[in-house]
Parts: structure tokens; sequence; C-alpha cells
């Protein structure tokens, strides 16, 4: 398994121009992120125009929000080019020539993309937090995330990622490559503009159980959808989308 996800990493990430596009974007969008958690959170709690029993809500939210990107945008990126070229290469129907079983090619697929977009998200959302609490702590100001809100802004989305992660190399394995990429995006457009409003606008409290169990039944619903999905998943099913 271990060296089927390491063959895996180095085919994904293989391709420098979209690697570079892949970087360039990450540190345009977590540079906004930041922007903007600065000046629509960070400036008002300085200035005393917000809720000090808040903040640490809106810390979490914000941080949720940078992880969610990074890690999102990660998935992405690097799900359906590097599907297309191995199929088009015919790379995949060399490894199903072995005897290594379908669903471990599929789930080692699937964690080469998702292991290191969970290190990029984490570290997103590390170094995001660190520079909206160093504004913080600088006026003499000093907020720790709660317990669940530490969940809500590193834990949920990695959960949320891995189901979505092994349902769109499901798909794109077994069926088209675009498809599953296309999975891909509406999943992040949909989830994190819709937890980010609710959160915002005072309907579900960011850090709180709540909003955690929202995102764990997303990922039940796609853990459901790949499970029934799972019986197109046979090597002459991929070969045959290979070739067409």
């Amino acid at each position: 398994m271990i060296t089927l996800i390491s063959a895996g990493i180095r085919s994904t990430y293989r391709n420098m121009a979209v690697a570079l596009t892949w970087v360039s974007l990450t540190l345009f969008l977590g540079a906004v992120v930041v922007i903007v958690g600065l000046r629509t959170v960070i400036a008002p709690a300085i200035a005393g125009e917000l809720d000090p029993a808040k903040l640490p809500g809106y810390l979490a939210l914000l941080t949720y929000g940078a992880v969610f990107i990074a890690t999102g945008l990660n998935l992405n990126v690097f799900t359906a080019q590097p599907l297309i070229r191995d199929k088009k290469k015919h790379v995949l129907e060399s490894v199903l020539a072995t005897p290594v079983p379908v669903r471990r090619v599929w789930f080692a697929r699937s964690l080469s993309v998702f292991l290191p977009g969970m290190l990029i998200g984490t570290a997103a959302g590390i170094v995001s937090l660190l520079i909206w609490n160093g504004q913080l702590t600088a006026h003499g100001m000093e907020v720790t995330l709660t317990p669940v809100g530490i969940v809500v802004a590193f834990a949920i989305v990695q959960v949320l990622y891995f189901a979505l992660s092994l349902l769109v190399h499901l798909v794109g394995l077994a069926a088209n490559a675009v498809t599953g990429n296309v999975i891909a995006q509406i999943s992040l457009q949909a989830i994190v503009a819709s937890m980010v409003n609710l959160g915002i606008h005072g309907i579900v409290v960011p850090d709180s159980w709540l909003f955690v169990l929202i995102h764990v039944a997303a990922a039940a619903a796609a853990g459901i959808a790949t499970v029934a999905a799972l019986r197109m998943l046979t090597k002459e099913r991929i070969v045959l989308s290979a070739r067409t």
C-alpha cells in the first residue's frame, strides 16, 4: 500500500506547470482569506466593535475557511488531470495487470491526493491563525480556540475531504475523470459557502457540535454514495473507461 501511495504522489505532482499553478492559487487565496479575516474580524475586535465572547468562534470559522480552501483546491487541481494522463498512457492498465486488488489501487490513489492536501490545508490553517492571533496579541488581546473550535478548524474538513476523495477517485477511475473533478468542485463551492454564511449570520454557531455534526453527516452521505458505487469499480470497467 505504501509503495502504491508513494508512486501515486510522484505521478500526481510531477507536472511542474500544474504544481506551480496550484502553489500560486493556494498562496493567493490564502492571502485573500488572511486579509478578509484581518478586515472583517480582527480589526473590529481590536476596535472594540465585536463581542469578545464571539471571537473564538469567528477565529475557528476563519481558520476552517483557510483549511477548507487549501485542502479543497488540492483535490480540485490534482484529481482529473493525473487520472486522464495515466489513462491515456495506459499506466493504470499496467498496474491492474498485476495481482494488486483493484480496490487497493483505488484507495492508494485517493490517499495519494488526500494526504498532501491534508498537510497543506493544516499548514494553511496554522499559519493563518498565527497571523490573526499575532495581531490580537500585539494589541493586548489573547484568544484561544475552544476544543470544539479546534475540531471545527482542523479536523472536520479533513474528514469530509477524505470521504470526497474516495468518491471522486472511484468515479474518476471507473467512469470519467472530469465527472469526478466536477463533484469535487461543486462540493468545495457549495459546502464552504453554505457553512461560512451560516456561521457569519449566527444561524449555526461556528464552534459548536452542530457545526461538526453537519459535516459528519455530509461525509457520511459521501461515504454511502461511495459504497453504493463500489460495484462499478472493476478492472474491466477501468480499462474500458480509459479507451473511451
